[in-house]
């Protein structure tokens, strides 16, 4: 806007020169821009060859009536203006806020300023501003002078979240090193869950320090919600049954409390179904290894076991692996048993759908 005060030889500010150059040169889209962007029609010049005149009285000097019809009706739209200048204040008040954060942060690294003290310009924190630079030599030494590693800013964000979403692995790296990958924040997210659902680099990463957590508390809790992210990913990650088997040999043969009596088995199968989608063969026989093949066979409360579910889709692949597990167990002829009964009980069913003639 300020750039339209600026004045030609004669005086006049930016419209009222093109105004006056109207008769001359095509100038009307010039002349809404100008008025769009807060020049005013109706000021009037206190100097030069039209002084005494607004922009109105300047079209009418020079015989532009068709300009003087339009001065005299048009409203000004300044919604960009107004979108501009909200965007340079933001810009402005972001530049005070970086000032005040670098001084702030200053303070800090002097001892000055308690490094758990939200700094004066963004109210971030010390240690989010550092994994924001992705400087892992300045995140260590907050860590040194006593910064929380999950702490969360304003808006809700952990210090390992923001170095998942900002792509900065050496900080995400750094922050494991003086944390653990079962930190959970305020979203019941572990940082294990958060690595997994990014995916990729980001995955092996959390993946890589899960043996070094501490964490006893709802270890295991955390641990198969990270294998439930990893299989929502079961089309896209890589080496899905490797990191799979990590997380299974840590959830080991526990009971767990999954609702409606359900088995692991049998909920991340319902999982993958819900997702249009299976549990891999490759993950079938690493649940039957570590939790055993009676893992296939337990119902939960209404009846429904992962047996019973493959059986009914015809799921021969599955069925094979289920007969070979049942084979090296010790008690094979009791599986064996229970598995004939269960196909029994389901040709009834299968015939309903037409899918056994």
């Amino acid at each position: 806007r300020s750039l339209l005060s600026v004045e030609n030889s004669e005086g006049e500010p930016v419209l009222h020169s093109y105004v006056s150059r109207s008769k001359e040169e095509e100038v009307k889209d010039i002349v809404k821009c100008a008025i769009d962007n807060g020049a005013e029609i109706r000021e009037v010049l206190r100097k030069g060859r039209h002084t005494g005149s607004n922009a109105v009285d300047i079209a009418r000097t020079v015989g532009n009536e068709e300009l003087v019809d339009f001065l005299e009706s048009y409203v000004a739209d300044t919604k960009e203006m107004e979108a501009r200048e909200e965007r340079r204040k933001k810009r402005k008040e972001m530049g005070e806020q970086d000032r005040k954060d670098d001084e702030d942060l200053e303070q800090v690294v002097s001892r000055k300023r308690d490094v758990n003290k939200p700094l004066s310009g963004s109210g971030s924190y010390a240690l989010h501003l550092a994994v924001e630079r992705d400087d892992s030599g300045l995140i260590r030494e907050l860590i040194k002078l006593g910064a929380r590693i999950n702490v969360e800013d304003k808006e809700g964000i952990s210090s390992y979240r923001l170095a998942i979403q900002e792509g900065n692995i050496e900080s995400l790296e750094c922050l494991l090193e003086n944390g653990d990958v079962l930190d959970i924040d305020s979203e019941r997210e572990s940082v294990l869950e958060m690595g997994i659902k990014k995916g990729g680099k980001y995955a092996d990463i959390v993946m890589r320090f899960l043996s070094k957590s501490k964490h006893k508390s709802k270890r295991t809790k955390n641990v198969l919600k990270g294998l439930r992210a990893l299989l929502e990913r079961i089309e896209i990650e890589s080496d899905i049954v490797g990191k799979a088997d990590i997380l299974l040999k840590i959830i080991g043969d526990r009971k767990l409390e999954l609702g409606s009596g359900r088995t692991l088995l049998l909920t991340l199968f319902l999982d993958m179904k819900n997702q249009g989608r299976g549990v891999s063969l490759g993950v079938l026989k690493k649940v039957m290894e570590i939790r055993g093949v009676e893992e296939v066979f337990i119902k939960d409360d209404e009846g429904l076991s992962y047996l019973r579910e493959i059986v009914l889709k015809r799921e021969e692949k599955y069925l094979e692996d289920v007969v070979k597990a049942i084979e090296e167990n010790g008690n094979k002829l009791v599986y064996k048993e229970k598995l004939l009964k269960e196909v029994e009980n389901s040709v009834e069913e299968l015939v309903e759908r037409d899918r056994v003639k």
